[in-house]
């Protein structure tokens, strides 16, 4: 099994990044775990200025989302149907 990591900024291509590397090793063979599907209520997260800081550490469950990645290798390890996971922050 292979974890690729894919981080940067809001809207620097990382989730077009993970679509052409899915394509490039084939759809059934990897599984996307996205950090955005992990972000915390509104109301956790720091504001910097009166706005909503999206970029801190602090805005994701980052507790859920390594059960989250624990999860997909237990069942790529009972499966043994994925080869390929990316993980989008």
């Amino acid at each position: 099994m292979i974890i690729i990591a894919i981080g940067g900024v809001s809207s620097a291509g990382k989730s077009s990044l993970a679509v052409k590397i899915q394509t490039w090793v084939k759809p059934w063979s990897s599984i996307a775990l996205n950090q955005n599907d992990f972000v915390k209520d509104v109301k956790e997260i720091p504001m910097i200025r009166d706005h909503i800081d999206w970029e801190s550490p602090q805005s994701i469950d980052w507790s859920h989302f390594h059960q989250a990645i624990i999860k997909v290798q237990q069942a790529i390890y009972r499966n043994h149907c994925r080869r390929f996971i990316c993980l989008l922050g």
